[in-house]
């Protein structure tokens, strides 16, 4: 099945651990503030999900190159980190 129980996304300068930007929470997600911002995004629970939709906000003055990546937990036991987007230019 491509069902999958949880996640965790942070957006970051790709080659960086810098986090930017900002995510809103949709339904069955919820924001997790690890600096001053709302820089991560996660699941509200572990219901088997076959996708999610979440919003995020670039900081108003940033330009560059910006890449997602993801925790992924498919089963208590078997779950994927680091997996990343293509990136995506801010302009």
């Amino acid at each position: 099945s491509k069902s999958f129980k949880g996640f965790h996304v942070t957006a970051r300068v790709p080659n960086s651990s810098t986090t930017v930007g900002k995510f809103t929470a949709t339904a069955n997600t919820k924001v997790l503030t690890c600096n001053p911002t709302s820089n991560a995004i996660t699941h509200k629970n572990n219901d088997d999900k076959s996708s999610v939709t979440f919003n995020w906000t670039a900081p108003k003055k940033f330009k560059g190159k910006v890449e997602f990546r993801a925790t992924i937990v498919k089963e208590f036991k078997e779950f994927y980190t680091n997996v990343r987007s293509a990136q995506v230019t801010i302009s």
